[in-house]
């Protein structure tokens, strides 16, 4: 049985893949937060959301574009994306990879 099948299909193994790239890069950016010194609530203050909120975003909940660009300027940094080439499968199944660029 395939981790897709045994995940319950591909929408529910999409999901849940998506569920632990969020939650990746949540904790990526209480990472960067801690190496910088800074506390939950500085992060807060600086963008004007509150610390229970920066948990959130940590954690993997990233609702919008602009939320993790402040967050990321309350760091000290900018966000640039990463460029993904979308490709079908032979099961036709939409995946992406790094493109470099």
């Amino acid at each position: 049985m395939s981790a897709v099948e045994t995940a319950g299909g591909p929408e529910v193994f999409d999901d849940e893949v998506q569920r632990l790239r969020d939650q990746a890069r949540g904790w990526r950016l209480a990472e960067l937060r801690k190496r910088r010194g800074l506390s939950q609530a500085q992060v807060a203050r600086r963008i004007s959301i509150s610390v229970s909120r920066v948990s959130e975003i940590e954690k993997g909940d990233v609702s919008t574009r602009d939320v993790l660009d402040r967050y990321i300027a309350a760091l000290g940094g900018t966000f640039e994306p990463c460029r993904r080439l979308r490709r079908r499968t032979t099961q036709g199944r939409l995946v992406s990879a790094p493109t470099g660029l």
